[in-house]
């Protein structure tokens, strides 16, 4: 039927899964800030593995391979250009026990995780 084109709805297309997992990964982040006092732990995985975390106007970032601190005082730093790990160290020191443990609760829980449903799969 020539008018039956002109009025077809376009058809929606499905968010990509790339968009969903970001999503996310956003809303985690939004439960840790509320969940951890303001707190708020991270881990990212491009081409350097890091770990930091956010407290109030800090910003604290941990590099897993060359084990370099670095923070940033993002209120009055928004752009992150001045490391203050140096004139802060005890701080440093305390936020890289903090991310250290964390991440190593965490893959605690992902290996109990694993062996939990490769023992549920052998069933």
């Amino acid at each position: 039927m020539p008018g039956r084109e002109a009025t077809r709805r376009p058809r929606l297309r499905r968010p990509n899964r790339g968009g969903i997992i970001a999503l996310v990964a956003v809303v985690a982040l939004l439960v840790l800030l509320t969940s951890l006092r303001g707190i708020a732990l991270f881990y990212t995985d491009y081409s350097i593995g890091w770990l930091g975390l956010a407290d109030g106007c800090w910003k604290y970032l941990y590099e897993i391979d060359s084990r370099r601190s670095r923070l940033f005082d993002v209120c009055a730093d928004p752009g992150e250009t001045i490391d203050r790990a140096a004139e802060h160290n005890n701080r440093v020191a305390a936020y890289r026990e903090r991310v250290i443990a964390w991440a190593g609760a965490q893959k605690d829980l992902v290996a109990r995780r694993a062996t939990s449903e490769r023992q549920a799969l052998s069933r």
